[in-house]
């Protein structure tokens, strides 16, 4: 198996099974919105009863914490994420019978599929918190608000509107920071909503 395209044994991969804490299960909760993210399941991996929040899920390995012969030798030449095996990149939420679905009946395939099930949803996740810090939609209802409130006087000195697409360079046509701020910002807001 490789890891960063290096090869890495089974034995040098595996550690002792170790419980990710609490704020370790929030984060794999979040990293899959709280549901199975196994396309057809969606199935809650929280559910309250009485007041209380009860845990509906099982913490999978992506890469077999104890693979078995049979595992070994299907998955020798795999991709691994993560230090090892108790790495939280090598650990995703499943429910109880999607994680006992995976483990039962895993091939290659089914591994490449969970490997990259378990990369995009930590991309997206990556995305959705970098966007967050991000305040485009802010400034452009300020920007509205803004145009919204000049008057026809105004309005009428700034020549005619057209709602042309152009290129930033081609509305900001000076080399400035201000060009240089509104491409940045652009690039970074169109590239997590292009998935």
């Amino acid at each position: 198996m490789y890891r960063n395209g290096e090869y890495v044994s089974f034995e040098d991969y595996k550690r002792d099974r170790r419980e990710p804490t609490d704020n370790e299960q929030k984060m794999l909760l979040e990293e899959v919105g709280g549901l199975c993210p196994i396309k057809g399941c969606g199935v809650s991996l929280v559910n309250e009863k009485n007041g209380k929040h009860y845990k509906e899920y099982d913490i999978a390995h992506i890469f077999p914490q104890s693979p078995t012969d049979m595992e070994k030798i299907i998955l020798a030449d795999v991709e691994v994420d993560g230090e090892c095996s108790e790495s939280l990149d090598n650990k995703i939420l499943l429910c109880h019978n999607c994680h006992t679905t995976y483990d039962k009946g895993k091939t290659e395939a089914s591994y490449q599929q969970m490997l990259e099930l378990k990369r995009r949803l930590a991309n997206e996740l990556k995305a959705k918190k970098a966007i967050s810090k991000e305040t485009i939609e802010e400034d452009i209802t300020k920007a509205i608000d803004a145009l919204v409130s000049i008057d026809e006087n105004e309005l009428e000195k700034a020549g005619r509107l057209e709602y042309k697409a152009l290129e930033v360079a081609k509305k900001v046509t000076e080399d400035s920071v201000l060009r240089i701020e509104i491409e940045d910002r652009v690039s970074r807001y169109l590239a997590y909503w292009s998935f």
